[in-house]
């Protein structure tokens, strides 16, 4: 079932997401993200997806890197967002670092 997931699910997600797509949060609040790209996921777990999103916010693209791996019938979601993007005006592009992508699989078994 995690094998179908990413093959079908996930992937087919990011690829029909890529010109963009608007996220509702819990409170209501909406965000538009104006673009999705996949990205070099690495060589974590059995199976790995990564894409970024980026949206405008107050003027500053903010990107959102997200990394899903897959360890058997496991799939873990691992996100990385730059808290600070725009404090000076410049767009952030955080990544999900390798060695917390190792060491949390690790603990998947």
């Amino acid at each position: 079932m995690a094998t179908a997931a990413m093959d079908t699910l996930l992937a087919r997600g990011v690829d029909s997401c890529r010109l963009g797509f608007t996220a509702r949060a819990v409170n209501g609040t909406t965000r538009t993200y104006h673009s999705v790209a996949v990205e070099e996921a690495g060589t974590a777990g059995d199976e790995a997806l990564a894409h970024r999103a980026a949206a405008t916010v107050d003027g500053v693209i903010r990107t959102v890197r997200t990394t899903v791996v897959r360890s058997g019938d496991v799939i873990a979601v691992y996100v990385a967002v730059d808290g600070t993007a725009g404090v000076d005006g410049e767009p952030r592009g955080p990544r999900v670092p390798a060695v917390v992508l190792t060491a949390q699989n690790a603990k998947l078994g």
